[in-house]
């Protein structure tokens, strides 16, 4: 039995969609995966259905940002109840916090075409994967590829 239980997805920093990783799961025969991309469960919302449709299990999984003894880590939580409100509010913490809001306003001072609105607004191909505040720098001259 094959298995990958820590798979990033175009919700978070990979540049595969969750029929792309399914598909590929297939492939390769994979028959039980994760998806635990960075504070967010959105791949979820097909990601059952696409595996029963394609005979491969899959358990609910996310990668959080943790202090442990005054280190950040990375910890992924499996089959947690995503109707806990505790969870989800940890997770909506976390997504807000890896949007990175703060490293745009620090980039205004010496980038005066971005904005804070713009960046919020901003919308970038999701099959390049990497994060949001990335391509927002890329487009607005303020980093290369």
């Amino acid at each position: 039995m094959k298995v990958d239980l820590h798979i990033h997805s175009t919700y978070s920093d990979s540049s595969r969609s969750p029929y792309e990783i399914v598909d590929l799961a297939k492939k390769r025969n994979v028959s039980l995966i994760s998806i635990c991309d960075h504070a967010t469960i959105e791949a979820y919302d097909v990601l059952p259905k696409l595996c029963q449709d394609n005979g491969i299990k899959c358990v609910l999984g996310v990668e959080l940002c943790v202090l442990w003894k005054n280190e950040s880590i990375h910890m992924l939580a499996y089959n947690f109840d995503k109707n806990n409100e505790g969870m989800a509010d940890l997770i909506h913490k976390q997504y807000k916090a890896i949007e990175c809001e703060y490293i745009v306003y620090n980039m205004i001072k010496d980038y005066p075409n971005m904005s804070l609105e713009e960046y919020e607004n901003f919308i970038y191909p999701k099959n390049k994967g990497g994060w949001k505040y990335l391509h927002y720098a890329v487009a607005k001259g303020a980093a290369n590829v």
